[in-house]
């Protein structure tokens, strides 16, 4: 299986990109927010999800950063989602706008996505709020953030407020710094 690939982008097509790595190039799928961030000619390190079809094809599917491969993972695991439909959501969407999605349980907004039905995205919401510790958001990566969120649970705010203030907050705050900016924020909206 490969892990990561470090090579010379050599093509961008419409939905893939051409790796060269040494003297082998590589077809890799990707998400449209990847894509914009690259241009050809530069030298990328980029993760790979390395799928395997039944017909005994292999794909190989990029992503900048450790988060968007999770999701990936996450939306892949979900009964009727493909290759397509994981990416289209992935070009629409960033990991932390994901998961608030998610958190939501937005239908609209994951309809948006290209291919993708109400009743897909209620089958994604339904699959997906019960993993939401899976999706890597700096909500969960950090545990300043998540032991922020806990708190404010406790003290009787509502998960998708306060996890929408902690998305907005810097990312070096301790806990107690974090449960300040929400209060503030929270306190901001109020009126």
């Amino acid at each position: 299986m490969i892990y990561k690939l470090t090579g010379k982008i050599e093509d961008i097509f419409t939905d893939t990109l051409g790796i060269m790595c040494g003297s082998i190039g590589y077809v890799v799928y990707a998400s449209q927010k990847t894509m914009i961030q690259i241009q050809k000619g530069i030298t990328v390190s980029i993760y790979i999800e390395h799928l395997f079809r039944q017909d005994s094809s292999q794909i190989l599917v990029g992503f900048l950063d450790i988060a968007e491969q999770e999701c990936f993972k996450q939306l892949m695991s979900v009964q009727g989602i493909g290759l397509r439909s994981a990416l289209s959501i992935l070009s629409l969407y960033t990991p932390k706008q994901l998961l608030s999605v998610i958190i939501a349980q937005d239908i609209k907004s994951l309809s948006l996505a290209d291919g993708i039905g109400k009743k897909t995205a209620e089958r994604i919401l339904l699959e997906l709020k019960n993993k939401l510790k899976n999706l890597p958001t700096l909500a969960y990566n950090n545990t300043a953030n998540t032991d922020a969120l806990t708190a404010l649970e406790v003290l009787g705010f509502s998960k998708v407020d306060s996890l929408k203030y902690i998305q907005e907050a810097p990312d070096n705050l301790s806990t107690e710094q974090t449960i300040q900016h929400v209060l503030k924020r929270i306190g901001k909206t109020s009126y």
